[in-house]
């Protein structure tokens, strides 16, 4: 009896690998280079801040505002990361982005490219 479960087992076995087995295909367009590429991430970080209101900067750097004991202070940064390229010019551009909201500080934001630039690759062509 086990040998005939066994026999029946790799029957399944064999007849279901060989089922699964296809032609491999692919498209041409899948591997071809894009003309353009974005990239990047984008970040929030929310943060608490715990308040002694019996220390020396509370008291001088917020004498004149009720704050509490707690501080929530938003956090968020963007950052891109992008080109292009038509024919033999190419642009690219990296850019940052930071955020900061808090209770006791106006909203800020500082946007900084760090690298934008074109490019041009002539090609030469010879006969």
């Amino acid at each position: 009896m086990k040998s005939l479960v066994s026999t029946l087992f790799l029957f399944c076995l064999f007849v279901g690998a060989a089922e699964a087995a296809e032609e491999y295909t692919f498209s041409l367009s899948e591997i071809e280079k894009k003309p353009y590429h974005v990239g990047g991430y984008l970040e929030f970080r929310p943060v608490l801040f715990g308040l002694d209101k019996d220390a020396s900067f509370y008291k001088l750097n917020l004498f004149n505002k009720n704050v509490g004991d707690t501080n929530l202070e938003y956090n968020g940064r963007l950052w891109i990361d992008a080109n292009i390229q038509k024919g033999i010019a190419g642009f690219y551009l990296q850019m940052n982005t930071d955020y900061q909201q808090s209770d006791v500080v106006a909203a800020t934001s500082k946007t900084k490219p760090y690298q934008a630039y074109l490019s041009l690759k002539p090609s030469l062509m010879m006969a």
